[in-house]
């Protein structure tokens, strides 16, 4: 839901996540239903995913859901976008407030508007705060908590967390040509094929909707197994 600064209050609901009964409140009963399907969709994460989504949890569990999370693709554009946007959802609707998520690239561009349409379907309310090449979006969870302020940038970028963070690696090409980001304590490989090859093709937003739901439901599954370890 693209929208101006003075609307955002009117279109914030107060549904709980019906998910768990004490979840914090977010956006609305569509992002509320998009997260009951991605639970849903957890159960059938296959084997070999669930093994690269164990060190997240791991490490998370062992930060006592108090640490950085930085997701990192090539151009900060599209899944380390969704990942950001979804860890941020996903980790206060679990009541993880001390967890803090960023993104970040080996270049800067721009968040990409197909990826921003696929939140957009996914009921994420997204309040774009300026223009240029390369504007800066507000993602509202809810109208009594932070906002998320997102756009693309470089992993030294001063809003990103300098030391005592997690790296999560969302594409083959950062993940192989930035191997080593010493002021990072973890880095972890969590690789997603790019949407980017759909632009213009008929399957575009197909491929967008796809790529944005397999983070969200992945995502899910994490901070589920966060909860439940740190029960």
């Amino acid at each position: 839901m693209f929208v101006s600064g003075i609307a955002i209050s009117s279109l914030l609901s107060t549904n709980k996540f019906i998910l768990d009964k004490k979840m914090s409140e977010i956006l609305n009963q569509t992002i509320v239903d998009y997260l009951a399907r991605a639970t849903a969709e957890s159960k059938k994460i296959p084997q070999h995913r669930l093994v690269l989504l164990k060190p997240m949890i791991e490490y998370i569990v062992k930060k006592q859901a108090k640490c950085f999370l930085m997701y990192v693709c090539t151009h900060n554009s599209r899944r380390s976008q969704f990942a950001q946007v979804w860890s941020f959802i996903i980790s206060r609707g679990f009541g993880f407030h001390d967890v803090r998520s960023f993104s970040a690239g080996t270049e800067v561009t721009a968040f990409n508007m197909n990826a921003l349409n696929a939140l957009d379907r996914a009921g994420v309310v997204i309040e774009e705060m300026g223009e240029g090449l390369n504007p800066q979006y507000r993602i509202h969870s809810a109208d009594d908590v932070r906002t998320l302020l997102t756009y693309s940038k470089l992993i030294e970028d001063l809003i990103n967390p300098h030391n005592n963070f997690a790296t999560i690696m969302t594409c083959s090409t950062a993940d192989d040509n930035c191997p080593i980001i010493a002021e990072a304590d973890a880095r972890i490989s969590l690789r997603y094929n790019d949407p980017k090859a759909s632009d213009g093709t008929p399957e575009q937003d197909k491929i967008y909707d796809e790529r944005c739901f397999q983070i969200a439901t992945e995502l899910m599954f994490v901070f589920s197994e966060v909860k439940k370890a740190l029960k």
